[in-house]
């Protein structure tokens, strides 16, 4: 276009786009409709056909290949059992699910503020204020 002194603006006006629209008729995402091409032909009698030709070209170029659409799934993650130490800060006594069964009884339970029963120790450090 530029080589035969055809602006981007001045196809805007013949074609009565935007400045930005034209780029979708030179490109290829869309075609030129026959008044688009009798307006080229019009204002440009000279360099009209070769310009109705390169927009029809990158058309037949844009969709000559389909989009391709690639889903790449994530990895499936695997379940490994986690092993934690008990929290090196701690300085007070570490039980077992049965030693503290035998010692402060089974777990008590509590409505949440979803009206789900949420079972816990009420004797645990955090409930006594420790």
């Amino acid at each position: 276009m530029l080589e035969h002194g055809v602006s981007t603006m001045m196809l805007a006006r013949v074609l009565g786009v935007g400045d930005s629209h034209v780029f979708k008729y030179t490109n290829g995402y869309r075609a030129l409709s026959a008044v688009m091409m009798s307006k080229i032909r019009r204002e440009f009698p000279m360099v009209a056909d070769e310009l109705i030709e390169a927009c029809a070209a990158a058309r037949v170029a844009r969709t000559a290949e389909p989009a391709r659409i690639v889903r790449v799934r994530a990895p499936k993650r695997r379940w490994q059992p986690v092993t934690r130490a008990a929290d090196p800060d701690w300085d007070g006594k570490l039980y077992t699910i049965e030693e503290w069964r035998s010692l402060f009884g089974a777990p008590g339970s509590s409505q949440g503020v979803s009206g789900r029963v949420e079972g816990y120790y009420p004797t645990e450090p955090c409930f006594l204020g420790e």
